[in-house]
């Protein structure tokens, strides 16, 4: 489901950022001490063909930034969202609440590079600093490192001691593997489809052949193949992606353990791949303990968080998310979910508010809307949205919506012809939210079947077990907490009832 089950793909799929500017975004305070946005760089050269180079070089770059303690980075959405409408230099700024912006210009031929930087001064617009690099493309690890310590000491930023070694971590010599390492970097941000997870997938087992120690390379292949394997219908080849996923993840750390990227790529694959949320937790603590300044690391981390019954950990990750990426749509439903799964239905309801300014038509927010309209008991609220053909939904979370609403309302044949069309489009596939939909109805005998068969299918659904309001009413069944268990989540508070006005109707 889309708008729930497709959380873990979220997190993968960084593309889905919204492009535009909400309204009274701006931010009055002054902004904090060491922030910049590093704006995509332009291509100099023209010419579609280097495109990949200059978006890759200034995702790499950006990256490389948010490793230094001290630098809080504008996350890539945002810094798109305002390359795209073209605002002034302080209008972007305050739009982005940062103190400068980093903007260049790249020209690849053959191998060899010359990039163009400007630091400007995000309160006058003007420039503080300006520099050309001339380099051959198996330096590039150098020359990304230049600049990242030259953006550092104009914001008075001292990077510690091995700032210039953090900065290098898991790069690669190979002028050929870096090359295909950008492909498969861009590649990755704009997939949304399993057939171009494959591609950035080949891009960096190419770049790896290259250079086997090319640990960025690793944790970004561990990532193309997790959001492939969320794509996969067939549970044989699905498990198969996992664990090259995984290999390739671990391998990533191994390389290089100080390097954020490795560590958030194997938590994502523990989580959100394996279902083995305690094993991850290290993982994400120590990708937010070396890039704290990652809007990226925030956000996956809150998703985290969230589905691990930490509520308050996941809505204080998902508001530094925000903070960094403040025009970025993925932020702000990072936020959304970490309200809606910590059981705060009415701050998600206004989190959805923010998004929608973001990406009016999106239909993960509409589905949250008619989610929390049901946990709040506003059955008839949820009814009228979800049935409404002018909310764009996707069609598997229309049917879970009115299937529980209007079994709330006391339309049981209504009821029963929505949960038919939800099996009809998912299939066994899911069967865990076949299983949420008994529980509403108070049917706990086909709800735990179906929670059976989702544990026998590995079903996505399964990492919103211990947190989703939908299975209240079986949580205190003996086979409920059995099947629980054999789900590998870490300690934590209990989780507190939805609070439901009132029991669903048989």
């Amino acid at each position: 489901m889309s708008g729930r089950s497709a959380v873990a793909l979220l997190v993968l799929l960084a593309a889905l950022a919204g492009l535009s500017v909400p309204a009274g975004a701006a931010s009055t305070a002054p902004p904090p001490v060491g922030s910049v946005a590093a704006l995509p760089f332009a291509n100099s050269c023209g010419g579609a063909r280097q495109d990949y180079f200059a978006a890759g070089f200034s995702q790499d770059l950006r990256a490389a930034l948010a490793r230094l303690n001290g630098l809080q980075v504008a996350g890539r959405a945002s810094s798109l969202a305002l390359q795209v409408r073209q605002v002034d230099y302080p209008t972007a700024a305050r739009k982005l609440n940062v103190a400068a912006l980093l903007e260049g210009g790249v020209c690849m031929f053959g191998h060899a590079v010359r990039v163009t930087m400007r630091l400007i001064d995000g309160a006058s617009g003007l420039p503080t600093w300006s520099q050309s690099f001339a380099f051959d493309l198996k330096d590039s690890a150098a020359t990304r490192t230049a600049i990242a310590l030259a953006v550092a000491s104009r914001l008075q930023v001292d990077p510690p001691a091995e700032g210039a070694a953090t900065l290098k971590l898991g790069s690669t010599n190979d002028a050929q593997a870096y090359d295909e390492y950008l492909h498969g970097l861009v590649m990755y941000y704009k997939a949304t489809r399993a057939a171009a997870f494959r591609d950035a997938a080949v891009r960096l087992d190419r770049a790896i052949s290259r250079d086997p120690n090319f640990a960025a390379a690793h944790a970004q292949r561990a990532r193309a193949l997790i959001g492939l394997s969320a794509l996969i219908p067939t549970p044989g080849t699905r498990a198969e992606v996992r664990e090259r996923a995984r290999r390739s993840a671990e391998r990533a750390v191994a390389l290089a353990p100080q390097l954020a990227e490795a560590h958030l790529a194997l938590g994502v694959v523990r989580a959100a791949g394996f279902l083995d949320f305690a094993a991850a937790a290290p993982e994400y603590a120590r990708a937010l303990e070396l890039a704290p300044g990652s809007a990226e690391a925030q956000a996956e981390a809150a998703w985290y968080y969230g589905l691990s019954a930490r509520p308050e950990s996941a809505v204080a990750a998902a508001r530094r998310a925000v903070g960094l990426d403040p025009v970025g749509f993925r932020a702000h439903l990072t936020l959304t979910e970490a309200y809606y799964y910590g059981r705060r239905f009415s701050e998600a309801l206004a989190a959805i508010e923010q998004a929608r300014q973001i990406e009016p038509d999106a239909p993960q927010t509409a589905a949250y809307a008619a989610f929390s309209y049901l946990a709040l008991g506003r059955y008839d609220a949820a009814r009228q949205t979800c049935e409404s053909r002018s909310v764009r939904l996707d069609e598997d979370d229309r049917h879970w919506c009115l299937a529980v609403a209007y079994h709330a309302l006391g339309k049981p044949a209504q009821a029963q012809a929505q949960l038919a069309g939800l099996k009809a489009l998912d299939g066994k596939a899911g069967a865990f939210f076949f299983a949420e939909v008994y529980a509403q109805w108070g049917d706990r005998t086909a709800a735990l079947k179906a929670l059976a068969t989702a544990l026998r299918l590995h079903n996505a659904g399964l990492r919103l077990l211990k947190v989703d309001w939908p299975l209240d009413p079986i949580r205190d069944e003996p086979q409920f907490q059995q099947l629980a268990q054999q789900l590998k989540f870490p300690p934590s508070p209990a989780v507190a009832l939805a609070p439901q006005l009132r029991p669903p109707r048989r």
